[in-house]
């Protein structure tokens, strides 16, 4: 193994254990693709290095706390990037004056170190990480959790003591896919509004019934996919890239006056309609034509109290996903 491969496999270890849950031996092999005596061997150069490597019931970890007494430095805020701030940094790399080839590796590497638990760990934080850290072990398990309350309005109106079957975090990691026992089926639902949340042995019950849906760059929700393509000037164009940094890869200038076309699919229109409705005088086309009937109706609601659109709200892609 030449000394790159051996560099690149050893933040991938580190980036592995820096996660609060830790990995066993055969895991940290066959996600590195090694054996298990280099594993092994690895951990105890770590250590040598002054990394505090933990060990709970054969599942090893980096003692984030003691390792940032010792070094200094926080390992897990080193290794790995939220997916927004690596299209942002994707960004900045592919306008450096440099060859193709540095620009392409350096991307590469960027992307190379992804864990959706980890990200999890770095996006949420203060009172939403304990409900987090419980879930993705429910997850892991396969074991349903009881929420004491759960919060879904700013009215405070909310149910008490429901079982859930949590399946997958959303888009950000600030919401989880669940099957809701209470509904009988599958929502999605706010780290924010989980209070009193608990760990149970029970197995899951519904798998048959389990459906985690998908996310679009607009971070809307839903179980299927529409295409939409917006022509829009410069100045939609900089605050969607502002505000939806995944959007960038589908957007394209087209060479009149300056305009750019997205051209993406959303789950729903609900978050990219939001996005429509604040400029009314930067988009040029919207298309299909129901994401701007969509888009009519919502105006309307606004202004016109009582309104009724012809098309009813539930009718549109991923209205029937609940939120709550």
């Amino acid at each position: 193994m030449n000394e790159q491969a051996t560099l690149v496999k050893a933040l991938s270890m580190l980036a592995l254990l820096s996660h609060h849950y830790g990995y066993s031996v055969r895991e940290l092999a066959e996600k590195n693709e090694c054996t298990e005596r280099t594993v092994r061997r690895y951990l105890r150069t770590f250590r040598e290095a002054g990394y505090v490597i933990g060990n709970r019931r054969g599942l090893y970890h980096i003692d984030r706390e003691r390792t940032r007494q010792r070094l200094g430095i926080d390992p897990g805020e080193l290794l790995f990037f939220t997916r927004e701030e690596a299209e942002i940094l994707n960004a900045a790399i592919s306008s450096i004056e440099a060859s193709t080839d540095v620009r392409e590796n350096l991307i590469r590497r960027l992307y190379s170190f992804y864990d959706d638990e980890r990200i999890i760990w770095k996006a949420a934080r203060g009172e939403e990480a304990g409900p987090a850290r419980i879930i993705i072990d429910a997850i892991r398990n396969k074991r349903q959790v009881k929420i004491a309350e759960y919060t879904h309005s700013t009215a405070n109106r909310g149910i008490r003591e429901i079982l859930v079957e949590p399946l997958g975090f959303a888009f950000s990691f600030t919401r989880v896919w669940a099957y809701v026992h209470y509904y009988k089926r599958n929502m999605v639902m706010r780290l924010s509004g989980i209070a009193g949340i608990k760990a149970t042995d029970n197995p899951f019950r519904h798998e048959e019934r389990h459906q985690k849906g998908l996310t679009d760059p607009f971070r809307g929700y839903g179980f299927e996919t529409r295409k939409v393509r917006i022509e829009m000037n410069t100045r939609a164009y900089g605050l969607m890239i502002d505000e939806f940094p995944l959007t960038r890869q589908y957007i394209s200038a087209d060479g009149r006056d300056g305009d750019y076309v997205l051209e993406t699919e959303v789950c729903n229109y609900r978050e990219i309609g939001r996005f429509l409705l604040g400029l009314p005088d930067s988009i040029i086309r919207i298309e299909p034509d129901d994401l701007r009937q969509y888009v009519r109706d919502m105006h309307r609601l606004a202004i016109e109290p009582g309104f009724i659109p012809a098309q009813p709200v539930y009718s549109y892609p991923g209205e029937c996903v609940w939120e709550f």
